[in-house]
C-alpha cells in the first residue's frame, strides 16, 4: 500500500476548527487579489506557482492552451450522436515512461452503432501519437490517421444497435503546452515551494478540460458521450498512480515497474478521466454522510503532508454541506480522492480531483478551491454539460457553491459579501462586455461562466425563494433523466420552472442569451394620511431594448419606520402603493431598491460611463482572404493584447498590440487579423473568437465571433 497511511480524524479535525474563522477572510482576499499568475522562467520546475485570481487558479494553462496545428476545423459542440455511434466502455492501459516523457498505450473501446449503415469509426488522437495496431473485433483493420483524427474502416456495415470493440496501440510523446502551466498529459517534478524547488520526485498527470484527452488516449472526446472506464496505469515502483474510481489491482509486472488498475463504474466523461502520479504520501479518512461511510483519499508531495493535513481537514464537513444541497454523493461505493500535482490550478476529476501545490499552505487560503473542485463531482460530473457551450452549468454551479458554502460555515454577511466580490466589484461594468452566457467565448479561460454563472443561481434564489431554489438543485442532480448523463442550458431553464411551478423562461432568458442588465429608475411619492399614517406610492422604470420581469424588493423608510414590499415589474413600468404606520416626516421618505443585493442592475439615472475597452466592428464576417478589421474605442490610455481561440477552447494566437492612447467612436483604433494562427499558418474555414484584453488587469475585455471562409 502506499506508505504513511493515517486516519485523517484527529488533530487535523480540530486544527481546522481553529483556522475555520479566517477561511472566509482569507477567501475573498483571494477573490479581490489581482489576475496575475506567477510567470515562468526557461527553468520551469523552479518556478513559483502562485495564483491569486481564481478566474485562473482552476484551469490556468488553458489561457496558454495547446497551440493548435493547422488542420480540420474542430466540431467542438457536436450531437451526440453525429459520428453514428456511441461509446460504451474503455478500457485503458498505459506504461508511462517518465523520464522520456512517452507512453506507450492500448486502448479497447466497446461502441454501439446509433443507425443502420455505419462504416467509419472517426476517433479523437493527436498527431503527436502514432497508432501501430488497430483491430474491430479481434480482426485487423484499416485506419487512416491525420490531423487529430484517426478514422478506423469497417469491414462491413453495422446495424443500428450492433456492438463491436476496437483495439488501437499507439505511442508518442504527448504534446506538451507553454510552461509552467500546459494542459493534457504533463510531465513535471515537484519540489518544496519554499526551499529547494527541484528537490522531490516527478509528477506525471493531466488537465484534459476541455478537449485534451485526445493528446495522451484514443476516445471520442466530447463530454456528451459519457462511458465506463478501466484505466491501468503502469509506472516505476517508487510511484503511486491514482485514478478514477476504485483500485481493482495492484501489481508488480517486471522488477521495478509497478501497475495500478482503476475502474469507474459509472459513465464518466473524456475530458475527466485522470492520471495522477507521484512519490505521494498518503492518508484516508472515512466521511460518514448520506452516501456512507464515504472515503476520503489523500495524496501530497511528501514535504506538503503537514500543511495539507490541515489544509484539507475540512472535505468531509464540505461534502455533508454538498449533500445538503445536492443529495448524496453520486459515486457510492467509490471514493473521493485529492491528488498533489505540479500545476497552477486545480480540476475536479471524477472522483479523483487534482490540487496544484500551490494549494497546501497549512492556512486554510485556498478552502474555497477545495470546495468549488468538490462541488464540480455533482454539477459537471454527475450532470455533465451537453455541449461545451452549457459549461456555466459547471462553472457557475460550483462557483456558487463556494458562496453556499461561506454561507454555513460563516454565515449570510459572508455569503453576500463573496457575491459582491465575484459580481459587481470584480466586473463594475456588470458582464456587458464578456458576452453572452449560454454561448461563451472562448470556453475557457472566461470568468464569465464562474462569476455570471454563480450570480443567475444568485438572482434565481432571490426571486424563486429558498425552498423552491434548493428543491431545483436537488432535483438537478437526482432526475434521472441527468444523473449519469448530460444536460444543457434548456434543461435547466425547464427544470427550475417546475421547480418554481411558473415559466421561468422570461425571467431566465435575458440573463443567459443577453449581455444586458437592468437599467433602471424610479420617483417616489409620500402623502400623510389620518391617523399618523404614511401613503406612499413608487413607480419603476427599465430602460433599455431588453426588458427583464422581475419581483423587485423594495425597503421604504419614514424616519424609525420601515417597510420592505415588493413590486411585480413585468414591463417596462410598474408602480405600487404601500402604508407606513408612522406619521410623514420632514425629510420625506428614502425608497432603496434591492437592498440586500439580489439583482445585478444600474442605475438608470446615473450617466454610464464608456467601457475601459468596446469593440465597435468586426468585419467582414464571414472573414475572407483579406482578414477581418476589427475597431475598438479605449476610454483611456491602455495597453492592448489580442487572442484567438477556437471551438475547442485552444488559444492559437496571442498579439500584444502595445500600449494604445485614449480613442472614441469617431476616431477608433483598428487591428487587422489576417485568417492566421500565432505562428502565421493558414487556417482552415470554420467558427473562432477574437478576444480583444485592455489595461494592466486586463479589466477591460470584449469578444467577437467571426466566421473564416473556405
Amino acid at each position: 500500500m502506499p506508505a504513511r497511511q493515517h486516519n485523517g480524524q484527529g488533530r487535523a479535525r480540530r486544527m481546522w476548527l481553529a483556522v475555520a474563522a479566517v477561511v472566509a477572510s482569507a477567501a475573498l482576499a483571494a477573490v479581490g487579489a489581482g489576475a496575475a499568475v506567477a510567470a515562468g522562467s526557461a527553468a520551469e520546475r523552479a518556478a513559483p506557482l502562485l495564483p491569486s485570481d481564481p478566474a485562473i487558479w482552476e484551469k490556468p494553462g488553458l489561457r496558454d492552451g495547446l497551440l493548435a496545428p493547422a488542420g480540420a476545423a474542430d466540431a467542438a459542440d457536436e450531437p451526440a450522436g453525429d459520428r453514428g455511434f456511441d461509446v460504451l466502455d474503455y478500457a485503458l492501459d498505459l506504461e508511462l515512461l517518465v523520464a522520456e516523457a512517452r507512453v506507450r498505450g492500448a486502448a479497447a473501446i466497446r461502441l454501439r452503432a446509433l443507425a443502420d449503415g455505419l462504416a467509419r469509426l472517426r476517433l479523437d488522437l493527436d498527431a503527436t501519437l502514432t497508432a501501430d495496431s488497430v483491430t474491430w473485433n479481434g480482426a485487423p483493420a484499416a485506419w487512416q490517421a491525420g490531423g487529430d483524427s484517426l478514422v478506423i474502416l469497417l469491414p462491413a456495415p453495422l446495424a443500428a444497435g450492433a456492438e463491436g470493440v476496437a483495439r488501437l496501440s499507439y505511442a508518442g510523446a504527448p504534446r506538451q503546452a507553454v510552461p509552467p502551466l500546459g494542459a493534457g498529459l504533463m510531465f513535471r517534478a515537484h519540489g518544496d515551494e519554499t526551499a529547494d524547488p527541484t528537490d522531490g520526485g516527478p509528477v506525471v498527470a493531466n488537465v484534459s478540460e476541455p478537449s485534451n484527452a485526445r493528446t495522451w488516449w484514443p476516445c471520442k472526446d466530447h463530454p456528451s458521450d459519457k462511458a465506463t472506464a478501466t484505466v491501468a496505469i503502469t509506472v516505476p515502483d517508487t510511484l503511486t498512480a491514482i485514478g478514477n474510481g476504485r483500485l481493482v489491482a495492484r501489481e508488480d509486472v517486471a522488477p521495478g515497474r509497478r501497475r495500478f488498475v482503476w475502474r469507474e463504474d459509472y459513465p464518466i466523461a473524456t475530458y475527466l478521466v485522470s492520471v495522477a502520479v507521484s512519490n505521494y504520501a498518503t492518508w484516508r479518512e472515512t466521511c460518514a454522510c448520506a452516501a456512507g461511510g464515504l472515503a476520503l483519499d489523500y495524496h501530497v508531495f511528501p514535504q506538503d503532508e503537514a500543511r495539507a493535513r490541515l489544509d484539507l481537514a475540512p472535505t468531509c464537513d464540505m461534502v455533508r454541506c454538498l449533500e445538503e444541497i445536492a443529495g448524496p454523493y453520486p459515486f457510492a461505493g467509490e471514493k473521493y480522492a485529492q491528488a498533489a500535482i505540479r500545476w497552477g490550478g486545480a480540476m475536479e476529476n471524477q472522483t479523483a480531483a487534482s490540487l496544484g501545490q500551490f494549494l497546501f499552505t497549512g492556512t486554510g487560503r485556498y478552502a474555497l478551491i477545495i470546495v468549488h473542485e468538490l462541488a464540480h463531482q455533482w454539477f459537471g460530473n454527475l450532470v455533465t454539460p451537453a455541449r461545451w457551450a452549457d459549461i456555466w452549468l459547471n462553472e457557475g454551479f460550483a462557483r456558487y457553491a463556494e458562496a453556499l458554502w461561506l454561507e454555513r460555515a460563516q454565515g449570510r454577511d459572508a455569503y453576500f459579501a463573496y457575491l459582491r466580490q465575484i459580481g459587481p466589484a470584480r466586473h463594475p461594468d456588470l458582464f456587458v462586455q464578456d458576452g453572452i452566457l449560454s454561448d461563451p467565448a472562448p470556453i475557457l479561460p472566461n470568468l464569465l461562466i464562474y462569476d455570471k454563472g454563480a450570480w443567475v443561481l444568485h438572482i434565481l434564489r432571490g426571486q424563486i425563494g429558498d425552498a423552491a431554489f434548493f428543491a431545483l438543485l436537488r432535483d438537478w442532480t437526482a432526475d434521472p433523466a441527468r444523473a449519469h448523463g448530460n444536460a444543457d442550458t434548456g434543461d435547466f431553464v425547464r427544470a427550475a420552472s417546475r421547480a418554481a411551478g411558473r415559466d421561468l423562461a422570461p425571467l431566465l432568458r435575458p440573463w443567459l442569451d443577453t449581455a444586458a442588465v437592468p437599467a433602471l429608475d424610479w420617483t417616489a411619492t409620500a402623502v400623510p394620511l389620518p391617523g399618523g399614517r404614511t401613503s406612499v406610492r413608487v413607480t419603476v422604470r427599465q430602460r433599455g431594448d431588453v426588458l427583464f420581469p422581475l419581483d423587485l424588493t423594495l425597503r421604504l423608510a419614514a424616519g424609525p419606520d420601515t417597510l420592505r414590499a415588493t413590486l411585480p415589474l413585468r414591463g417596462p413600468i410598474a408602480s405600487g402603493t404601500w402604508e407606513l404606520p408612522g406619521a410623514l416626516p420632514p425629510s420625506g421618505v428614502q425608497v432603496v431598491l434591492d437592498p440586500d443585493g439580489w439583482l445585478l442592475w444600474r442605475d438608470a439615472r446615473d450617466a454610464l460611463p464608456p467601457p475601459l475597452l468596446a469593440v465597435l466592428a468586426a468585419g467582414p464576417n464571414p472573414v475572407g482572404p483579406d482578414g477581418a478589421r476589427l475597431t475598438y474605442t479605449l476610454r483611456e490610455p491602455a495597453p492592448v493584447r489580442a487572442a484567438l481561440y477556437d471551438a475547442r477552447g485552444r488559444r492559437l494566437g496571442a498579439w500584444d498590440l502595445g500600449r494604445q492612447p485614449a480613442a472614441t467612436a469617431e476616431a477608433p483604433h483598428a487591428w487587422r487579423w489576417d485568417g492566421r494562427d500565432g505562428g502565421a499558418r493558414p487556417l482552415p474555414a470554420g467558427v473562432y473568437w477574437l478576444e480583444l484584453v485592455a489595461g494592466d488587469a486586463g479589466h477591460g475585455r470584449a469578444v467577437r465571433k467571426v466566421l473564416l471562409a473556405g
